[in-house]
């Protein structure tokens, strides 16, 4: 009776994070998970694929993008949803011995439509901070503009570690001499600004100066949105409103006080 040798005693699959109620078994379109597994010896080779519902290969840069692919814990990047013709992907380990033996595993993914997204606050006018102000004629001054970015709230309602993006400014005649976000200074070029998972918006507040006899539009955009919970990675799915324009009245353009 041929005895067979059991490669892998215990091996199991699990993931090596999750992100929101969207984990690893249900992950968002365009979300990052890694896979992991215990080799049952540390000196095998470790391959790990996707397969499509029919069994057949998934396709690299189409269906998915993998990293680490050849060690004990995969990163997976999901890039197409499972409809009615691909109803599940499934991703398979195989772990090959020195003797040409080899052990599968295999685990179920279901991959979604992403509903992760930021917005911008609304568009609004204000006055100058020098409103009411005695002030020279032509004179120029900083005022601040409070612009308002929000993580849509079934997202923040499922508990992340942090959530990121990116911030651009764009104006005319005033310039930028401070950005704030959350209280804290940040620096061009305002990437990967990362909020705690515990708030669901943040304020940004920027600090212009210029002719206060000018008005000023300062418009800011929003991008690279990415919702993060431990090692697994969502993007933002680019259908919320990211540009929020605020408007600096001027102030009148009154003259110098003159006398007879």
């Amino acid at each position: 009776m041929k005895t067979l040798k059991i490669l892998l005693i215990g091996l199991f699959l699990v993931l090596g994070s999750q992100s929101f109620a969207q984990d690893g078994t249900s992950p968002f379109v365009n979300s990052t998970h890694v896979y992991t597994v215990t080799p049952g010896d540390g000196g095998n080779n470790l391959v790990w694929t996707v397969l499509l519902a029919n069994g057949s290969p998934a396709v690299p840069s189409t269906d998915y993008t993998i990293t680490n692919g050849t060690t004990a814990s995969a990163s997976i990047k999901w890039l197409k949803p499972n409809d009615g013709t691909n109803l599940h992907y499934t991703v398979q380990l195989s772990e090959q011995s020195t003797d040409n033996c080899f052990t599968l595993r295999q685990f179920q993914v279901n991959v979604i439509t992403n509903t992760f997204f930021l917005i911008a606050g609304v568009d609004a006018n204000e006055c100058h901070d020098e409103d009411g102000n005695v002030l020279a004629p032509g004179a120029s001054a900083v005022t601040t503009v409070d612009f308002t970015v929000t993580l849509d709230n079934p997202t923040f309602l499922l508990g992340l570690t942090t959530w990121e993006f990116d911030l651009a400014f764009s104006l005319g005649s005033y310039s930028i001499t401070e950005v704030k976000v959350g209280g804290n200074v940040v620096n061009a070029p305002y990437n990967s600004i990362s909020i705690p998972g515990t708030s669901e918006n943040v304020t940004v507040s920027v600090k212009v100066t210029g002719d206060v006899e000018t008005a000023e539009a300062v418009t800011m955009n929003v991008s690279n949105g990415k919702a993060i919970k431990g090692a697994a990675v969502s993007l933002d799915n680019d259908s919320g409103d990211r540009e929020q324009i605020l408007t600096i009245n001027a102030l009148p353009a009154t003259s110098a006080i003159t006398t007879d």
